[in-house]
């Protein structure tokens, strides 16, 4: 495949994506011009082997489409379909990470802030499968992850654990459960709108009196919590 056709192909796929040239070069550990500058002036001249299959893994895209090679099987029918490439036979090369940061339920109302402006460390990260995310909708620059402190969800997220946070999904859905700011405290809670427009701030926790607010422009919603992890 001609150089031409393999950068062409990885312009479309961003831009149908959604995605940027800085992401996926940050994903590749570039600098931040590096894809812009392949796909543009064809500089470097092709990708290096490794940064090829991290991108189309992340991206979903057969490998061969930005110029990898045909994995044709002996005697297979499908031998023209598209695949995957097994994670197990490249372990960690095609992970992306999601930090940790160092903020918890009860952070005070500048923490994300911070964060989001490159003023808090992480303290950890957490490799997920690229193609895993993708199934769900979400984008690794959009998540972080936080630790839970207080008993107020449980059973649902036990206290110490860890939420992964979707920040692109800020708008409410009844019933889902969202990292929000109000009255200068991060809550974890379980959020639901009723038919005059109020809001209902809910803990899993029945020992935990439910929120009621009329007023609604004076919390905002972080993102929406979408899985966990914690030690056993």
């Amino acid at each position: 495949m001609e150089s031409n056709e393999i950068r062409s192909n990885l312009d479309q796929i961003i831009h149908e994506r959604g995605e940027s040239y800085v992401i996926l070069s940050r994903l590749i550990g570039r600098n931040d011009a590096y894809i812009q500058q392949f796909i543009k002036r064809g500089s470097p001249k092709k990708l290096e082997e490794s940064d090829r299959r991290t991108i189309s893994r992340y991206l979903g895209v057969c490998e061969s489409i930005l110029g990898g090679p045909e994995r044709i099987e002996p005697n297979n029918p499908n031998n023209n379909a598209p695949k995957n490439i097994n994670l197990a036979e490249h372990p960690n090369a095609d992970m992306v990470t999601v930090p940790i940061l160092d903020i918890g339920a009860s952070a005070g109302a500048g923490a994300f802030d911070r964060a989001e402006m490159g003023g808090e460390y992480p303290r950890g990260h957490v490799a997920f499968d690229p193609l895993w995310l993708r199934s769900k909708g979400m984008r690794s620059h959009k998540l972080s992850m936080i630790l839970v402190e207080g008993e107020s969800m449980e059973p649902t997220l036990p206290n110490g654990a860890d939420i992964l946070i979707d920040h692109q999904q800020s708008i409410i859905e009844n019933g889902h459960i969202y990292v929000l700011r109000h009255e200068g405290q991060i809550l974890v809670k379980r959020l639901l709108r009723d038919k005059n427009g109020g809001l209902l701030i809910r803990s899993d926790n029945n020992d935990y009196a439910d929120i009621y607010l009329t007023d609604i422009d004076n919390i905002q919603i972080i993102g929406r919590v979408i899985w966990y992890g914690r030690y056993i």
